[in-house]
């Protein structure tokens, strides 16, 4: 069960659970994102919103990591398929099906199978790309509901370091508690952010 959470990071769904630009992201931190920034740990926070249904769940994740490589790197990996399996190892397929010759958006198509007691999650995303700034992710058609977000990349002054944002909704029928996703997001997500940022770390020079 607890590799549901990872899923959601793929901007999947559970690829998978939001908006904004990473100026608005910095300005809803509170002093506890804040403090776990400073001790190099991630920060979490789910909100729970009107389900679809009575049986479903829905729900936002706003999360955010630094990670002591530039944004290109962090970049780079976000647009990997293969090295975002390597990070979320309940997903079992991400491959590119359309995509523009300018680099500026592509249509992905993913499946993860999270538990045993759960279904496979299948979803076709688009993702649009401000280069080392921005991608935003949509569900076109896929096992939820709905999945929408986006990752923000700033970068500190010096652009050695760049915080990552994660913001995600998601909203699904199926009947699984919301209090299960909420108890998986935040226990699972953060050694997901862990993991992605050893990930780009493997990609960049040592000093």
């Amino acid at each position: 069960m607890g590799r549901l959470c990872s899923f959601v990071f793929a901007g999947i769904v559970l690829a998978v659970m939001f908006a904004g630009s990473g100026l608005a992201a910095t300005a809803q931190l509170s002093q506890a994102d804040l403090a776990a920034l400073a001790k190099g740990e991630p920060f979490v926070r789910v909100t729970r919103v009107a389900p679809p249904s009575v049986l479903g769940a829905a729900g936002k994740t706003l999360a955010g990591i630094d990670i002591k490589a530039p944004p290109e790197a962090v970049f780079a990996v976000l647009r990997d398929c293969k090295r975002i399996m390597r990070v979320i190892k309940s997903m079992t397929s991400c491959t590119v099906r359309k995509s523009d010759p300018k680099g500026l958006w592509e249509e992905r198509v993913t499946s993860s199978a999270p538990s045993a007691v759960l279904p496979t999650f299948k979803s076709v995303s688009r993702f649009d790309f401000a280069p080392f700034r921005q991608i935003k992710f949509r569900q076109l058609e896929g096992t939820m509901d709905y999945a929408f977000g986006q990752w923000d990349l700033v970068p500190a002054s010096d652009r050695k370091t760049t915080r990552l944002y994660y913001q995600v909704s998601i909203g699904t029928s199926i009947p699984i508690p919301e209090s299960l996703i909420s108890t998986l997001i935040s226990n699972d997500l953060p050694r997901t952010l862990k993991a992605f940022r050893e990930e780009v770390l493997r990609g960049v020079p040592r000093p």
